[in-house]
This record gives structure tokens, C-alpha cells and sequence, in this order.
């Protein structure tokens, strides 16, 4: 299979056609159980009982998903660990789609237990990452990276030939498309889309709901990657949802 052995000589390009971007599900983690607005093989954390489930679509070749998880991620984690919200992670195959699946193959077999830690560790050392293909040595700035979580040179190198998780993660990426997905970060919030819109007489965009603008205290907030105002929003519609 061609996408095959791009992932094999990932050090040698990182461009390949992969058609629409595209959402992954994977084996659940987290608490046991899950919530109602989860599929089979999403990877998730937090209270499967948490009022809110907040689904992310992202690939940890976007630039602009990798600024969420330094600056926003935190806000929304303040809010997991308050039990407010459960997080489901879906993986895309945008940015540079080669570089995406190689990483996402390594978060597979990094195991359920360190799924999350690996996807963090991806988006930590995105610009790495993509400096080293510059070099010609994305391949061994990879494996430098799978390493440093305790994998050998030949689970690496298993791990990259292994067919069935990449086709895992393809049906993954036309799954995210047939979901209306068109752009990462994406994010869904109890089934409705969290994003932007404008309203009449604010010059920049504010948080909404299935283009709703969300009012705190009857004002809107300005849509940021602020790990603060992310935590305000889902704290806010926690508390709404608990009525």
C-alpha cells in the first residue's frame, strides 16, 4: 500500500494524498465506562458520568491544534479533573497527513495507559518534529521520541509496518469527514459545535454553541486559546447543564 510506505520513508517525504481530513477513533481509556455521546474505539478521559463531553477533533500535524494543547489544554483539564467534563480525543489526518499517521500509529502502540501522554509528547515536539523533516531526519527525530517512552528500536520500527493500525486510523479519518468535519481544531460539545461567531457590534469573535453566543453573567467572551477562558466556558456550561 503507497500510504504504507510513505509511513516506512517517513524521513524522506512528507507529503501524501489522503483525500478529506478525517477523525480518529481509537480503544477507550480513561474511567471505566463511557458517555452517550462516545463511539466504539474512541480514546477518552475523565468522568464518563461528567455532565459535559467534550470532543476533540484533531492531528498532531496541525500547527494550530498543537497552540490548544500548550495554551488551551490546560483550562480544559482544570475542568476533567473538576468532574465537569469528559474528554474525547478524535485524530484527523490534517497538516502534513504522512507526519499524522506516523504519530498516531506510535500513540497506538504506546498502549491504552499512555495514549494521551504520547499525543502530548507529539504536540510538545510538533516544531522538532517538522525542523527535523527539513533536515531529512524526521524518521529519527520519531524514533528519538518513541524511545524516549520506553520503545526499542524494533517495536518502532514494528510499529510503523503494522497495517492494521494504519488502516485504524484511515477509517478513522473518513469517519471525522462523514462527521461534517472540515478543519482543526473542531470541537463538539453534548452533540452541539463549540466555536466562534460574531455578533452585531463586537468587533471580535466570541464563544458559541451551534453559533449561538454563550453569555456569562449576560456578556459574551471573547473566543481565545486562553486556558482561563476555556475553563470559564466549560465551567459555565456544566453548572447549565446541572440546571
Amino acid at each position: 500500500m503507497a500510504l504504507m510506505k510513505s509511513v516506512l520513508a517517513v524521513s524522506a517525504s512528507v507529503v501524501v494524498s489522503l483525500g478529506l481530513v478525517a477523525c480518529g477513533d481509537n480503544a477507550n481509556s480513561g474511567q471505566g465506562g463511557h458517555s452517550a455521546y462516545e463511539r466504539e474505539g474512541d480514546f477518552a478521559k475523565g468522568n464518563p458520568n461528567a455532565p459535559l463531553t467534550l470532543v476533540e477533533y484533531a492531528s498532531v500535524a496541525c500547527g494550530h491544534c498543537a497552540t490548544f494543547h500548550e495554551d488551551a489544554m490546560p483550562g480544559v483539564e482544570e475542568q476533567i479533573e473538576a468532574g465537569n467534563v469528559r474528554f474525547v480525543f478524535r485524530e484527523m489526518l490534517t497538516g502534513q497527513p504522512q507526519v499524522a499517521a506516523a504519530g498516531f500509529m506510535l500513540a497506538h502502540c504506546a498502549g491504552e495507559d499512555k495514549y494521551f501522554d504520547m499525543v502530548d509528547i507529539l504536540f510538545d515536539q510538533q516544531r522538532a518534529i517538522f525542523e527535523a523533516g527539513q533536515r531529512g531526519a524526521m524518521r529519527q527525530q520519531l524514533s528519538t521520541i518513541a524511545r524516549s517512552v520506553g520503545f526499542s528500536e524494533a517495536e518502532f520500527e514494528a510499529c510503523l509496518t503494522n497495517q492494521e493500525i494504519l488502516d485504524e486510523i484511515t477509517n478513522n479519518n473518513k469517519r471525522s469527514s462523514d462527521d461534517g468535519i472540515t478543519g482543526t481544531p473542531s470541537f463538539v460539545v453534548n452533540g452541539k459545535t463549540l466555536s466562534f461567531t460574531r455578533m452585531e457590534g463586537q468587533d471580535t469573535p466570541v464563544f458559541a454553541l451551534d453559533d449561538e453566543p454563550i453569555l456569562i453573567d449576560g456578556a459574551p467572551l471573547t473566543y481565545t486559546f486562553n486556558a482561563e477562558d476555556w475553563s470559564r466556558v466549560l465551567a459555565h456550561l456544566a453548572a447549565e447543564q446541572q440546571g
